[in-house]
């Protein structure tokens, strides 16, 4: 599974699993139709990658107010 599998909804940011290749393995998209499946992979991949850097600097602030807190102990 990589980040182009996974879908993030709105507005509860609940994370969904998907495969769009599917469609295309089962002969169900025209080879004109590809080009739109590759692109809808890469916009779900880049934004897979946003959240994922988004969680990674909250989960930092959240870790550097805990030290400052414990600096005033």
């Amino acid at each position: 599974m990589n980040s182009s599998g996974i879908i993030v909804t709105e507005p509860s940011l609940n994370a969904k699993i998907c495969h769009f290749g599917a469609a295309q393995l089962c002969g169900e998209i025209d080879k004109g139709e590809e080009e739109i499946v590759d692109r809808l992979e890469e916009v779900v991949g880049s934004e897979a990658k946003a959240l994922q850097l988004r969680l990674q600097r909250r989960q930092w602030r959240k870790s550097e107010k805990a030290k400052v807190g414990n600096e005033h102990r």
